[in-house]
């Protein structure tokens, strides 16, 4: 520190600053290539304990419903013996005059199949499905929780090593300022009392600083707590794209509630329940089971070696007559513990509506505050360079110019926090909507996928709420907020305005997006698409999104049965491609009838259809109303 002192006299006051935040950044325990932020999120999933707790849970999963389609199966018995045997009955004593005794072995073979037993294992099968869902919608959900708190942590390093550059510049500035009073003490120009002010003043930045690297500890702790491992070199991640991010509060909410994988693995609970209820209800219900099985036995002794041999074919039938009332006190408890999980989902869908509101609003008031906090670094800036030129000239006193740095060194504390918080709360909006990692283009883990063949493979396309590229925003609609000054080579560093004094450089204003004008059917065949690559894809979530609110179900069907139909269908199958051809649109103002030749090939279906949809355009959107299949 001390030696940066005298570089003072012969750098800008900015180029210093660079340094302290190069030498923060590429200390000795750095390594040689920074850590990107998506590699951080991909190593925290693959080591972090909450996420491995989670894919055990789906691997028992999986178990336990191999186990309950065992039920299907026939049950094989082989039985075998050795031993003494002592018969005394009338074959006995007419022939040999009593008891004999000698040696048994016996061999059988049985074999059970169950014909119907009230549909017990059937419901079983059925429960463990949903709770291989549930356990998979979870996966995902700690998956996006996980890698949040990595965000967090890594972003909660950078801002720490950005604040102690500050507050290591802060303290050079009153160590050279000491320098100057110092002198003008000897000279006369200034009195002792000054002296007293400013060594004040410095104790005061030295308690800051050994505050500020007494933060950066900590802040590393944390990282390890998540990642695993310390920080490396990290670099300032990009901001996620706004395409991403809702339009508004309601669309978040809209999103989150149909697309959040914890909100998910609730409402399979609840199926999961109601699968159990059938399960109980099995043991009102008579059970048939077929028997097929064979016995060999030899009875050897010392007149005699008899053998027996026993064949047999039954169909039987069990049915319990009377149990105390359990059976009936099971399936009541069943209901009950159905209706629990049902109001579990209710306080889950309010605690995620929340949780999303208040993620929009951390996110919009964290990007209002930008401008002003900018402005009052800036400001600031000025202010202290104009004072410390008036200190010289007599025009200001050394408190005015201590006053002013003390000022300029909270704007930027402040600038620098602000553009922090603006950056993660977009990244925690895209944690509730569930597509944080999608937004980084990181394949989830396989356990997330409930397939009865797990992929890895992820959309990375843009979701349906997501605006396309030159559109306007309006209303509450996400603007893009400057960047703060990044933790990078000092090579590649641009600093902001209030990085040093003396800097009198503006950044250049975001660009403005152009807006191109486009026929109103030139989105069609986007929106199209992008619903087909969903259903190749199985993301349920975004295939539900390219349906508008009001469409009109087949068969008359509600929304919510059809929606959970189509949810059956789509993750039923190993894998699906759906593509079309042959696209004919006609065009009526705001509306549309689109006709096309799709093909739809899975593990077990390959079809070929002509498919007509009724669409309409809202908020520039292309949205699906109606469906139907021309013969």
């Amino acid at each position: 520190m001390q030696g940066c002192k005298p570089l003072r006299r012969q750098f800008p006051a900015g180029a210093c600053r660079l340094m302290l935040i190069a030498g923060i950044a590429f200390g000795p325990s750095a390594p040689g290539f920074a850590q990107t932020l998506p590699d951080v999120i991909r190593k925290t999933l693959s080591t972090n304990p909450d996420v491995l707790i989670e894919v055990q849970r789906r691997l028992a999963a999986d178990e336990a419903r191999a186990r309950a389609k065992a039920g299907w199966f026939p049950v094989i018995d082989l039985r075998t013996g050795i031993g003494k045997e002592e018969r005394l009955n009338p074959a006995t004593e007419a022939a040999y005059g009593g008891k004999t005794r000698g040696d048994r072995r016996d061999l059988s073979l049985n074999l059970n199949q169950m014909l119907f037993d009230g549909m017990a294992t059937s419901s079983e099968v059925q429960r463990s499905d949903f709770k291989v869902q549930s356990s998979a919608d979870r996966v995902a959900a700690t998956s996006e929780q996980i890698a949040l708190r990595a965000i967090e942590s890594y972003l909660e390093i950078l801002r720490q090593q950005e604040i102690l550059a500050l507050t290591q510049e802060n303290l050079l500035y009153h160590e050279r300022t000491l320098d100057q009073i110092q002198q003008r003490v000897t000279g006369g120009f200034s009195r002792p009392a000054d002296l007293d002010q400013i060594r004040a003043r410095l104790a005061l930045a030295k308690a800051n600083l050994t505050t500020a690297e007494a933060n950066r500890e900590v802040a590393q702790i944390n990282y390890k707590l998540v990642v695993g491992e310390l920080p490396g070199r990290l670099e300032r991640p990009k901001p996620p794209d706004l395409k991403w991010l809702p339009a508004n509060v309601d669309e978040a909410v809209r999103i989150a509630l149909d697309a959040n994988r914890l909100l998910h693995s609730a409402r399979a609970d609840v199926n999961a329940a109601g699968a159990q209820l059938s399960v109980t209800r099995a043991a009102l219900a008579p059970r048939i089971e077929l028997e097929v099985g064979t016995t060999r036995t030899q009875y050897k002794t010392s007149v005699d070696d008899p053998k027996d041999e026993t064949n047999y074919a039954m169909l039987r039938l069990r049915y319990n007559l009377f149990a105390g009332g359990a059976d009936r006190a099971r399936i009541s408890e069943a209901r009950h513990l159905e209706n629990e999980s049902r109001e579990v989902l209710s306080r889950a869908e309010r605690q995620l509506e929340q949780t999303v509101q208040l993620s929009w609003n951390a996110y919009r008031s964290a990007r209002d505050r930008i401008p002003n906090l900018r402005q009052h670094s800036e400001s600031s800036r000025l202010t202290r360079d104009a004072y410390a030129k008036q200190f010289i000239l007599g025009q200001r006193s050394l408190l005015d110019m201590l006053d002013s740095e003390n000022e300029f060194f909270t704007a930027q504390a402040n600038y620098l926090n602000g553009q922090f918080v603006e950056l993660f709360a977009r990244y925690r909006l895209l944690a509730d909507t569930g597509y944080l990692l999608v937004a980084f283009d990181i394949d989830p883990r396989k356990e997330s996928i409930a397939g009865d063949e797990p992929s890895s493979e992820v959309s990375a396309q843009p979701t349906a709420f997501a605006r396309e590229t030159g559109r306007k925003f309006g209303g509450d609609a996400p603007q893009p907020a400057p960047a703060a000054p990044p933790a990078t080579p000092a090579a590649e560093m641009k600093l902001q305005p209030a990085a040093a004094p003396g800097n009198d450089v503006n950044p250049a204003p975001p660009p403005t997006p152009k807006i191109k004008a486009e026929a109103p059917e030139s989105g069609i065949p986007t929106a199209i698409d992008k619903w087909l690559d969903a259903w190749s894809r199985k993301d349920v979530s975004r295939y539900l999104l390219a349906y508008a609110t009001d469409f009109q179900p087949p068969q008359g069907k509600l929304r919510k049965d059809w929606e959970q139909e189509r949810r059956s269908r789509i993750e039923k199958p190993a894998s699906i491609k759906v593509a079309y051809a042959d696209l004919q649109t006609t065009l009526n103002g705001e509306t549309a009838t689109v006709r096309f030749r799709q093909t739809y090939v899975s593990n077990s279906i390959n079809s070929t259809d002509t498919k007509e949809l009724d669409m309409v355009r809202r908020d520039g959107r292309w949205l699906i109303l109606s469906e139907r299949v021309i013969r």
